[in-house]
């Protein structure tokens, strides 16, 4: 009895090591690898937003010099400013990605504060023009439509903005292109070294 007993302790304490030399390992690796995906695609949609932001202010210029209506654009200028606002927020604060590569952490990481930086800079000629509410004409009989006292200091903000849009533009995609290829880079090594800690681990049991 007190044999079989014995028997089955050893064999409990071996798959107990089994766990922690193999499947723990495996499912640290495995679990990076999902983490580095799913923030390689959540960049890739961020990636869009700059462009995005310097359309609607080529929008909204062409729009003011037409007298057209400007809120559809300004609207869009305000969303994509702040979905990729919260987005660096989060990446600068280490929510919004996960480096489990080798060697490509620092590289992304050191990446991720310069595009922290540039938007840190460009930012502050966004709000004047993502935050604008007033009526930017007015109307009169003699004069026909024109703008107003609001529209030509938004027009000096779009004028502004669009210059910087011009700078900043390319700097964020090429930090999140960068980014990206980091992340990739450090999907790959995971997934080269994921079969090998496995193989590793059974090897030792």
């Amino acid at each position: 009895m007190q044999g079989a007993r014995a028997v089955w302790v050893a064999v409990g304490i071996l798959a107990l090591a089994f766990l922690v030399g193999v499947l723990a390992p495996a499912w640290y690796f495995a679990g990076r690898l999902v983490d580095n995906n799913t923030a390689v695609r959540a960049i890739g949609e961020l990636q869009q937003q700059p462009s995005r932001m310097q359309t609607a202010l080529n929008s909204i210029q062409d729009r003011l010099r037409a007298r057209g209506f400007v809120r559809d654009s300004i609207e869009s200028l305000k969303r994509a400013t702040q979905q990729f606002d919260t987005a660096t927020s989060t990446l600068k604060a280490g929510g919004g990605v996960s480096i489990g590569g080798f060697g490509s952490g620092d590289d992304v990481q050191k990446t991720i504060d310069e595009m922290n930086a540039a938007w840190k800079k460009y930012k502050p000629a966004l709000d004047p023009v993502a935050n604008f509410t007033a009526i930017p004409y007015s109307d009169s009989e003699r004069e026909g439509t024109q703008l107003n006292m609001d529209g030509r200091e938004l027009q000096r903000s779009v004028t502004t903005a669009a210059s910087q849009a011009r700078v900043y533009t390319p700097s964020l995609e090429k930090s999140l292109a960068q980014i990206i290829s980091g992340l990739q880079s450090s999907s790959d090594s995971l997934a080269t070294a994921l079969p090998s800690v496995v193989l590793i681990g059974v090897g030792l049991r």
